[in-house]
């Protein structure tokens, strides 16, 4: 559905694979599912933000009681229910792009560089 979108993505089957892909590499944001088999979704998501501060992450599920009450950990993470449009997916990750890149403006360049995702135009 990402590439479709226009954006690039690196996909991560587990904790570890993820956090040796952000070890390598920034990321722009982290989409996460909140419920896998091995680990919470938000366990996964706190560590990402440890390791890169202020990485913006988008919590999706397809259990609604995870999206109802969401933990106060998520802080201004975006939350999203499964089944969800690609389109509404889009708007949400390019308004949070675009906040995350205003926010970050005046920070200095990553030293590992920066994946840059960009929509299609």
């Amino acid at each position: 559905m990402l590439d479709d979108l226009g954006y690039q993505a690196i996909a991560a089957d587990n904790l570890d694979a993820a956090l040796s892909t952000l070890s390598h590499q920034a990321i722009d944001v982290a989409i996460i599912d909140l419920a896998m088999p091995d680990v919470s979704g938000l366990n996964v998501g706190l560590e990402l933000q440890r390791q890169q501060p202020g990485l913006p992450i988008v919590y999706c599920s397809g259990y609604p009681d995870l999206i109802e009450k969401p933990s106060k950990h998520m802080n201004d993470s975006l939350l999203l229910s499964k089944p969800f449009f690609s389109q509404e997916l889009s708007a949400k990750l390019e308004a949070m792009l675009r906040t995350s890149r205003l926010l970050d403006s005046d920070a200095a360049p990553n030293p590992r560089g920066l994946n840059q995702y960009r929509s299609a135009p």
